[in-house]
């Protein structure tokens, strides 16, 4: 009776004896793998929205508009060092170049202009050594004397003759 009893168990489950163990981990095997996949997606998904998060939710502060330079850099203009008394009697020394924009006339904007010497001279003469000392004087005096070659040489045709102002020295006692 054993033995028939042997035979129509092959029979049901085709020829292997059926157990617990393997049917539960045959079951469990493409389950883990569907959690798997699952857990894999979700971090990729996680990761994209961490990466758009930051540019989708930055917010510009009022007023802010945003410009294009339309027109690329030109040349360099270097100035000689000048020195200059400061307001509260120390000295300084600084070395100004100045980055035109190719709408520049290279021959109405030079290096040997006086107007760019006078405005250099002006704009610093009216700062202290307390002022200037550290980059945060450095950046808004240079701030100041961009804004003011700006001034004087205006937009031609739209297009600014001024792209930027770089201290090429800058010396003080």
């Amino acid at each position: 009776m054993a033995a028939a009893s042997m035979t129509m168990a092959s029979r049901t489950t085709g020829g292997v004896a059926a157990t617990d163990a393997p049917a539960s981990e045959g079951a469990a095997k493409p389950r883990g793998r569907r959690k798997l996949l699952v857990l894999v997606g979700l971090v990729a998904v996680v990761g994209v929205a961490g990466l758009a998060y930051p540019k989708l939710t930055h917010k510009k502060p009022a007023g802010y508009k945003s410009v294009a330079l339309a027109v690329p850099n030109g040349p360099i203009e270097s100035l000689d060092p000048v020195t200059i008394n400061l307001s509260d009697g120390h000295l300084l020394q600084v070395g100004v170049a100045v980055q035109l924009t190719t709408a520049a006339d290279p021959k109405k904007v030079t290096a040997m202009d006086p107007r760019i010497l006078d405005a250099v001279i002006s704009t610093f003469s009216a700062w202290t050594y307390p002022n200037l000392l550290g980059p945060p004087g450095h950046e808004q005096a240079r701030q100041q004397l961009e804004a003011r070659l700006k001034s004087l040489f205006p937009p031609v045709g739209g297009a600014p003759e001024v792209a930027g102002v770089y201290f090429t020295s800058f010396v003080m006692q």
